[in-house]
């Protein structure tokens, strides 16, 4: 097992300015690992920016979730992905209090149109705010 470590070197970034706040950009793998791409390092770099995603509303795709190692991936619904499956019992008030709807993102975010479903932030904030009742 080969390790390598490389740094963005602050030189071939456009701006210069830009240079100031990139430190390096550790790489490589842990013991036993293959095919996983790494950025910073645990304990030490403490936040990422990446500009363009903030407010960046995509009519398609799926959302991209972060566990708590930093680690980046996605969410599935799927029974073969869980285990001890039982119904909610009065813990799903809440959620039977919620109201999905049918939408369409606005022009400028989805031009096709493409129709959607599911729930409306605003209305989820006050079923929270009201414990479901």
């Amino acid at each position: 097992v080969t390790t390598s470590r490389w740094a963005l070197q602050p030189e071939s970034i456009s701006p210069p300015a830009v240079a100031k706040s990139i430190s390096a950009i550790p790489g490589g793998s842990l013991a036993g690992e293959s095919g996983k791409i790494r950025i910073g390092t645990n304990g030490f770099h403490t936040c990422t920016a990446i500009a363009g995603i903030f407010g960046v509303t995509v009519p398609g795709g799926v959302g991209v979730i972060i566990n708590t190692d930093g680690q980046l991936g996605t969410s599935s619904s799927s029974a073969r992905f869980k285990e001890a499956i039982k119904p909610m019992e009065r813990a799903s008030e809440a959620i039977l209090a919620l109201k999905p709807v049918t939408f369409r993102y606005k022009q400028e975010l989805d031009p096709e149109g493409i129709p959607k479903f599911g729930l409306v932030a605003e209305d989820v904030e006050k079923v929270n705010r009201s414990g479901g009742s």
